[in-house]
């Protein structure tokens, strides 16, 4: 399939996703590139916080003035503050493009900030990772009852070494098979779970690691744009 077509079929897709580092408790989104960001933003320990539709910015057109509202600002641990912008590859040479992202990057020269454009090509390291955290983010939000919690963790510290999704569903006799399997994903998103998420995800293959006995580090992903 096209980029032009699945664009064409798909960029209009529209909701919200959860999060715990926006100021807005679901943060929306309007297309399949800028939902992509918003896992990655929540996902990339370097982000401290971000804003989808931070603010608009003027700037003139001729005799006109028109109005850019950027994407996101994000706010990194280490580095200066970005304005962001997504579009697919077959659209940044459009007039129009090309003179909001000029305003938004004379605004960040201004006020020392970054400016960095994602589109399906700057995001495209990072296919194997979005596949999982959409998968993970489906029981990343779903209520853990406490005793549970405590349940499954102290297994989960009795067991020496990686083991796989399988193996706690069987070591968890007390819970049903779809419980535990919930919960295995929501510790993964949570990142109390440890694998390599650059990597499928597989019940039966993937090797989990709890962060309490963690004796490696995991891979990183690539840099987030």
């Amino acid at each position: 399939m096209s980029t032009h077509s699945f664009r064409s079929k798909r960029a209009t897709i529209r909701g919200s996703i959860p999060s715990k580092k926006s100021a807005r408790r679901m943060v929306p989104y309007a297309g399949l590139l800028k939902r992509a960001y918003i896992y990655l933003l929540e996902h990339d320990p370097s982000v401290l916080s971000y804003e989808a539709q931070p603010f608009s910015l003027s700037y003139q057109v001729g005799t006109r003035i028109a109005q850019y509202t950027p994407d996101f600002r994000v706010i990194w641990k280490q580095e200066r503050p970005r304005l962001v912008s997504c579009a697919y590859q077959a659209c940044i040479s459009e007039r129009s493009s090309l003179a909001q992202w000029t305003a938004a990057q004379l605004w960040c020269a201004q006020h020392e900030h970054d400016f960095a454009l994602v589109t399906e090509e700057t995001l495209r390291p990072h296919h194997a990772l979005l596949i999982n955290l959409e998968m993970l983010a489906v029981h990343s939000f779903s209520p853990v009852p406490p005793q549970t919690y405590d349940y499954v963790i102290k297994v989960i510290s009795s067991i020496d070494g990686p083991f796989s999704p399988t193996e706690l569903v069987q070591r968890t006799p007390q819970l049903h098979a779809f419980q535990t399997k919930s919960l295995i994903w929501n510790l993964v998103y949570r990142g109390e779970l440890l694998t390599d998420l650059t990597q499928p995800l597989h019940f039966h293959t993937t090797a989990l690691i709890w962060k309490g006995t963690q004796s490696t580090p995991q891979p990183s992903p690539p840099e987030l744009p």
